[in-house]
């Protein structure tokens, strides 16, 4: 991680300006892919994702270096350009909070009924605000639906909450970050609708947003 360290002396407010999707997600053989794009203060990088089993890699270049992260969530190994990175230093203990009551989402339409499966709260912690750094974080913290955010979240949900998280952090110092995430489900001709919510905070009453995303998968399993 000491290598990362040199990144810190140039490192300025981040302003993250999302741009339009460059390619849809393929399915393919040898696994999924996706690529996004974003402004990261006035340098686009480009996020390339593959799963192949259980495990993700992300590449992200910025036009002068290219970096890798990848997550095993079966083995639990987090790599950042092909060094294991101890899982603990992105932990922060505390108590991981699950609320189920089945509500039904304000955002409900007369398309789609969302009712709340699980509502999980929980912090992470960052140790360099560096992009490559909390994109590995990003990718290893638990979501509460028995999966790793990684193996749930879009490319581009990771890479714009791991941007919003960079800049936050590079700006302030802040280290603890605390999160939100919604999983919902809307049955709707013969097939399970899904969608999560993933809400990133500064403070543990959740009332300074950093950022928010969100993805439907639509036509899901039969029912």
């Amino acid at each position: 991680m000491k290598k990362f360290i040199i990144g810190l002396l140039g490192l300025t407010l981040f302003l993250t300006v999302p741009l339009q999707t460059v390619a849809a997600v393929t399915l393919e053989p040898q696994g999924i892919k996706e690529s996004y794009q974003t402004e990261i203060e006035g340098k686009l990088h480009t996020f390339n994702s593959v799963v192949k089993g259980s495990t993700q890699t992300i590449t992200i270049d910025n036009g002068e270096q290219i970096d890798t992260v990848s997550y095993d969530r079966e083995k639990e190994e987090l790599r950042i350009n092909n060094e294991l990175v101890e899982l603990e230093e992105f932990k922060e203990a505390g108590k991981e909070l699950i609320n189920d009551d089945g509500e039904v989402s304000s955002k409900s339409n007369k398309d789609y009924q969302w009712r709340l499966v699980k509502n999980f709260k929980n912090k992470f912690n960052i140790t360099v605000a560096i992009i490559v750094v909390v994109t590995g974080a990003i990718l290893a913290i638990p979501t509460g639906t028995g999966a790793i955010a990684g193996a749930v979240l879009t490319l581009k949900a990771v890479a714009l909450i791991a941007s919003a998280v960079t800049s936050a952090s590079g700006s302030t110092g802040q280290k603890v970050f605390h999160y939100t995430f919604k999983t919902y489900y809307s049955p709707k001709n013969g097939y399970w609708n899904n969608k999560f919510v993933l809400s990133v905070y500064k403070d543990s009453k959740r009332k300074k947003h950093v950022k928010t995303v969100t993805h439907t998968t639509r036509l899901g399993k039969k029912y």
